[in-house]
């Protein structure tokens, strides 16, 4: 059968038409749809050479206002009840230098060869994870508005901080003393609250003696005030529960309740104060450090039978 060049040619140039007037016509088409619709215009993406440097277009307030990479105070949740942002920052700052100072591993080698030498620095590490979790947890929760959290974590920590700090007073008596044997029993007392294998005298945990907080303890001398009212808000029989999460009616017949009623009822000082038990730890950690030597030649000379 002959072809009909004719129409071939035809059928061509119809079909060539109808892709142009296609291509021209297609953005008009579905702009109209759009419209019609109620579609937005979807501003495209721009090159990569125009994308602004996010190191460069950081919010100039990032570095004074996130959380240290460590754990601390957001100055934001600081600032937000009026909260002494200066404080709180030396309080970051001193938080972030005792993390620093942790060890993953505290081997019976080298300068720590000797028994007790080892069993002191076992328990200035285990204090020192204890006051880091505890400073970091109460930052983390005031952060969260959290203040019963935040509460009950500053209190532990100014009750760690205490009976640290007992234990280093001992410890400089007993060592200036040459009492090997009384050393061994006072941090394994301490650094070992249950029976660990291999550590022989190591027995139940006891509760915390609030005597161990006395007046003008801390580094400004109010840490026994702050412990009380921290007490009061966190003790499962106070009615610290009504401060932290309740507020009555002018009327005083009805109770409001809230997760973050206590956030802006002047709490944060005594978190605040808490914390302050860091400063105290950061001294006494240096103590125990700078009588590792005194203690490793006393059981060098003696050891501990």
């Amino acid at each position: 059968m002959a072809l009909d060049f004719e129409k071939i040619g035809i059928y061509l140039g119809v079909i060539a038409v109808g892709y142009v007037g296609w291509r021209l016509l297609n953005p008009f088409i579905f702009s109209s749809i759009a419209r019609v619709l109620g579609a937005h215009k979807v501003t495209p993406l721009p090159s990569a050479d125009m994308r602004p440097d996010p190191q460069t277009t950081a919010p100039a307030t990032r570095s004074a206002t996130a959380v240290p990479a460590g754990g601390g105070f957001d100055r934001r949740a600081v600032t937000a009840v009026s909260g002494d942002w200066e404080a709180a920052a030396r309080l970051n700052a001193v938080l972030a230098g005792l993390q620093a100072l942790r060890q993953p591993l505290v081997a019976r080698e080298g300068a720590l060869r000797t028994r007790t030498a080892w069993k002191v620095a076992v328990f200035r590490q285990a204090a020192l994870y204890r006051l880091v979790a505890l400073a970091a947890g109460a930052a983390a929760n005031w952060n969260a508005r959290n203040v019963l959290g935040a509460a009950l974590a500053a209190r532990a920590l100014l009750e760690a901080a205490a009976v640290l700090q007992d234990s280093v007073q001992r410890l400089q008596r007993l060592a200036g003393e040459g009492d090997l044997a009384g050393i061994d029993a006072l941090v394994t007392e301490r650094g070992f609250a249950s029976p660990v294998d291999g550590l022989a005298g190591a027995g139940a945990a006891r509760g915390f003696d609030p005597a161990l907080i006395g007046a003008g303890a801390g580094p400004d001398g109010s840490a026994r005030e702050h412990y009380e009212a921290l007490s009061g808000l966190c003790d499962a029989g106070a009615l610290g529960q009504y401060r932290v999460f309740g507020e009555f009616d002018k009327a005083g017949t009805a109770v409001t309740f809230s997760a973050e009623a206590g956030y802006e009822r002047g709490l944060f000082g005594h978190v605040l104060g808490g914390l302050g038990g860091l400063v105290t730890a950061e001294a006494a950690l240096k103590v125990i450090e700078d009588a590792l030597p005194r203690v490793a030649a006393l059981e060098t000379a003696a050891p501990v039978s």
